[in-house]
């Protein structure tokens, strides 16, 4: 059960699958909202979903019952999120935009070199 968001400027879309990670396998959700240098859940690291309630603030670890089932689609790719927002989030937070074909070229290369490991073995190495 995934949750698609078009983006109408360039009728590029989107799919926003949290749920449909954690329906294949929640280890895998797990694994990837965790912080690869504190070992611990990534946090919101912004005030602009505390609006959802509880464990939405700043400083809240994002865990896979915040981001799934009703909560889907609250998770959005930086393409879509207002221009005003990241130039705040670049300025504030040192945020870098990396674009998408360095980022692709950068995963095909990887892929390339790990396709064949098992999921966890993968993931470890990126």
């Amino acid at each position: 059960m995934g949750n698609k968001v078009s983006q109408t400027n360039d009728s590029q879309e989107v799919d926003v699958q949290e749920s449909g990670v954690q329906h294949l396998d929640s280890a895998l959700l797990n694994s990837l909202l965790k912080g690869r240098t504190t070992g611990r859940s990534i946090i919101w690291a912004t005030d602009n979903y505390k609006h959802f309630g509880a464990g939405y603030k700043f400083k809240n670890q994002i865990t896979a019952e915040l981001i799934t089932g009703e909560n889907g689609g609250i998770i959005k790719p930086r393409v879509l999120k207002d221009q005003e927002g990241q130039k705040s989030r670049t300025k504030k937070h040192a945020e870098v935009f990396t674009p998408s074909w360095v980022c692709d070229y950068t995963n095909s290369i990887l892929d390339d070199k790990i396709k064949d490991l098992p999921w966890q073995e993968y993931v470890q190495k990126t």
